[in-house]
């Protein structure tokens, strides 16, 4: 979409065989190609575009993903009006985006070809589910450009033959997570409630989304006996904190940052390192928190094994997914490579 610029570090990877096997349908192409280019996120801070998820049972899923705003969709379904063109009509609903005063966009899955999948549209300002007979990515073009009759939303013209518009990838982190929960599966006993405001007040920025949606899932524990994800702690005096924690690892990597070497695009940076994992062999997975949005803050890894930090352009969920499908160039280890191309992982929670 010429009306939008894409974000900095791209979309997201996703496993579009496994989410068509479990909803029982692929997804239609615009929406993987919107996927891999943006990201789940938020046009102009009122559309938010989910990003795709196994279906699960409603109870496993989360809450303000795609299988929730789906039944969230079907409820509203039953006891809503609709349009003309929809009366009897029993559509199998998959919800793609919803917007800030709760309208919904979906498509009408029935059809077994997904690209003539239309958008129906649940307008909350009247009340009424409305057909437009096109995909995603046209439906939101179109609306930018006010080409339907008339605008899809009564009450809410904020899109609306705008021309242009902003995008805010969402970290992450539903999406990533809840793609990583289908590598690895997730702990009987659920991870770890966090009061985030202290923690971020304490190391002056607040943590990313992805890592965030990790440790209320997961908690800290350890991937396959081999690589630990620390669990949160306030930032204080380097004394006054315990040897395995995030304070501990952040100072570990500090100084291992002056007399390490760096990949290329490190050389003359000065990042704002926070360590967030470390693994057996005293590799260390950090972040770049340097910028003002933690969505976008590379994953630095120091390889213990040549001695060299480098940069991966992703948060850590998605670092944690590519390095066991095996989706980076080069494993990010030099050795072990107990995590890269596995396919996936057990976790032992701390």
């Amino acid at each position: 979409m010429g009306l939008m610029p894409p974000p900095r570090y791209g979309g997201t990877p996703v496993d579009w065989d496994s989410i068509a096997r479990s909803w029982g349908r692929p997804f239609p192409l615009d929406h993987r190609r919107f996927i891999e280019v943006y990201g789940a996120g938020a046009i102009e801070d009122f559309l938010v575009v989910v990003g795709p998820q196994p279906k699960v049972p409603f109870e496993d899923a989360g809450w303000n993903g795609m299988v929730h705003e789906t039944g969230t969709a079907e409820g509203t379904w039953e006891d809503t009006r609709k349009s003309p063109e929809l009366e009897g009509a029993s559509p199998y609903l998959i919800t793609w985006g919803v917007s800030s005063n709760a309208d919904i966009f979906c498509w009408d899955a029935t059809g077994e070809d997904p690209s003539s999948w239309p958008v129906l549209v649940f307008d909350r300002g009247d009340s009424m589910f409305s057909r437009y007979d096109c995909g995603m990515v046209e439906f939101l073009t179109r609306t930018l450009r006010g080409d339907f009759p008339e605008v899809p939303l009564k009450g809410d013209v904020f899109l609306w033959d705008t021309g242009e518009a902003t995008w805010e990838k969402t970290l992450s982190s539903t999406t990533d997570v809840d793609i990583l929960t289908g590598l690895m599966p997730l702990p009987q006993e659920r991870g770890t409630p966090v009061d985030w405001d202290p923690i971020g007040r304490s190391w002056g920025r607040w943590f990313p989304h992805d890592y965030r949606r990790f440790i209320e899932v997961y908690g800290a524990g350890t991937i396959q006996d081999f690589l630990a994800v620390v669990g949160p702690e306030p930032k204080v005096p380097f004394e006054d904190t315990g040897r395995d924690g995030m304070v501990a690892a952040t100072g570990t990597a500090e100084g291992m940052w002056d007399m390490a070497f760096k990949s290329p695009e490190l050389e003359g940076t000065s990042p704002y390192l926070i360590t967030w994992g470390i693994s057996i062999n005293a590799d260390l997975f950090c972040w770049d928190a340097t910028g003002e949005d933690a969505a976008g803050w590379p994953v630095l890894v120091y390889d213990r094994g040549n001695g060299m930090f480098s940069r991966y352009d992703c948060g850590m969920a998605e670092f944690l997914t590519r390095m066991l499908r095996g989706d980076f160039p080069k494993s990010p280890l030099t050795e072990p490579v107990v995590l890269w191309g596995k396919g996936e992982a057990t976790w032992e929670k701390e």
